[in-house]
């Protein structure tokens, strides 16, 4: 990125390991964000903007953006009194969240991908008595399809009966078709039943460990995906679709924040990708409202406002004559 080549002069790195941090207070001076007076291990602390408030604890992955969940590569940490910001997350997170398209050319959104996970031999989870993850994933995917539709929003299932298509194929639907997203319908699992939330992820930026790692680097970080070349259309689909379900006014989900994971379908993906988890089968109460029409077609609604908002922030501005 252009403004990441004057990094000597307006950002202020430090290493730590095999990791690249910049100082909070650089951070702050370049976004606009007034410092805390105090910052305590353990404590939340609030960065304040004209723009909104960015809450952020030490020692943590987490930080919440508008009443939204987010989770980052690395921790915050603190070295010789100096507070870090994780700079992969200041490129792959931060800039496409606070300045988005500022730096990327915007992207218009010529069609969607629907991509019910699972299928044929591959159930996905079967937690939720009744109703097996792959039968879930289509019955949404057919929802979605057809709000889409009633939208005039070119679309294509990548699958529309039970039967299992490899993830590669999956994928190449949306890489073949210049300007459509591909959008992944999951439903999760777990061994405790009292998880719950929906969670959305998209591909982990090159260099990033994977959410799920702990914010630990395990190795495989330093390989490039085809979907890597997307890594901020990546991120800001994948937060439009996961703001318009958490934040929605009737019924939203328990927030598990915005994720990072090298799941092949979305590291296949020669277009912006997104992968939702709309709840756990393996919890009673969301189980049970995965059994009813009415909640499968309220979880479409939520994927499709979000990629309309996507969509829209996508569009181009026609030039003054």
């Amino acid at each position: 990125m252009p403004w990441l080549l004057q990094a000597q002069q307006v950002w202020e790195i430090v290493r730590v390991g095999r990791v690249d941090y910049v100082s909070l207070d650089s951070f702050a001076r370049f976004y606009g964000f007034k410092m805390p007076e105090e910052i305590e291990p353990n404590r939340p602390f609030v960065m304040s903007s004209a723009f909104g408030n960015l809450t952020m604890t030490l020692d943590s992955r987490e930080m919440k953006w508008k009443g939204t969940r987010y989770w980052l590569s690395h921790s915050f940490r603190r070295e010789s009194d100096v507070v870090l910001v994780p700079r992969v997350d200041l490129v792959k997170t931060f800039d496409p969240l606070l300045r988005p398209n500022a730096e990327i050319a915007k992207r218009p959104v010529q069609g969607v991908v629907i991509d019910p996970g699972h299928g044929g031999g591959d159930e996905g989870t079967r937690a939720a008595r009744g109703l097996s993850e792959k039968t879930a994933n289509l019955d949404v995917a057919k929802r979605l399809a057809r709000l889409l539709d009633d939208a005039n929003v070119p679309w294509i299932l990548t699958r529309t009966k039970d039967r299992y298509l490899d993830h590669g194929d999956r994928s190449k639907l949306a890489t073949d078709r210049p300007g459509f997203i591909f959008v992944s319908i999951h439903f999760n699992e777990d061994s405790s039943r009292s998880s719950e939330g929906w969670e959305t992820y998209s591909l982990s930026p090159q260099y990033a460990p994977s959410t799920s790692s702990g914010g630990g680097l395990v190795g495989d970080e330093d390989q490039i995906w085809p979907g890597n070349s997307y890594d901020h259309h990546n991120f800001l689909l994948t937060q439009a679709i996961h703001r318009a379900t958490v934040l929605s006014p009737t019924n939203a989900p328990f927030d598990r924040g915005v994720k990072r994971a090298r799941f092949k379908v979305l590291r296949l993906a020669g277009s912006p990708s997104a992968l939702v988890e709309g709840g756990f089968m393996s919890n009673p109460r969301e189980a049970s409202l995965m059994r009813t029409e009415g909640y499968r077609q309220q979880v479409a609604e939520w994927i499709f406002k979000g990629i309309m908002a996507y969509r829209k922030s996508q569009e181009m501005t026609p030039s003054p004559s």
